[in-house]
């Protein structure tokens, strides 16, 4: 049996870096039509998920809300694109 106390210890000289996203779980309800144009969007675009997709969805809100500050200019810009 090896003895421990002798063993080389070689955690010392290794770095472990851990990305831990804490996640919580929310409800969201979608008309039928949303929903269908979400799994559409998610097929045509290789979306793993519709969570995936949402959170993509949510973070380019977030960005634009903080680009433009205004709620108004953003709702005006995507009126414009459809």
């Amino acid at each position: 049996m090896r003895d421990p106390s002798n063993a080389k210890n070689t955690s010392r000289d290794t770095i472990i870096e851990l990305n831990v996203a804490i996640t919580k779980v929310i409800s969201l309800k979608l008309d039928m039509e949303t929903l269908n144009e979400v799994e559409q969007l998610c097929r045509k675009f290789n979306y793993k998920s519709r969570s995936e997709f949402i959170r993509d969805a949510i973070q380019f809100y977030i960005k634009a809300l903080k680009h433009f500050n205004n709620r108004e200019k953003i709702v005006k810009i995507l009126d414009q694109m459809t």
